[in-house]
């Protein structure tokens, strides 16, 4: 049942409780279930994300090693002249 029977429900008033709630429940086990898949979806998005922080973190360390080596050597090579 969807969203629809439920507006369909509100609109006949003459509708038994008992057949409004299992609208409702069957709904809520919808949703349940679209909430569980999304948040198996953000688990795996989330490892991503993290390994690729880890990787930049990485490369942002091996950069600015670089970065300091070259400029030792540049320095050095004016000193030297």
């Amino acid at each position: 049942m969807t969203l629809g029977m439920i507006e369909k429900v509100e609109n006949n008033k003459k509708m038994s409780t008992d057949v409004y709630r299992g609208i409702v429940i069957t709904d809520l086990k919808y949703i349940r279930e679209k909430v569980k898949k999304n948040e198996k979806h953000l688990d795996k998005l989330n490892g991503r994300v993290n390994e690729t922080e880890k990787d930049l973190a990485s490369l942002k360390g091996i950069t600015t090693t670089a970065g300091i080596i070259f400029s030792a050597i540049v320095a050095y090579i004016f000193k030297v002249k």
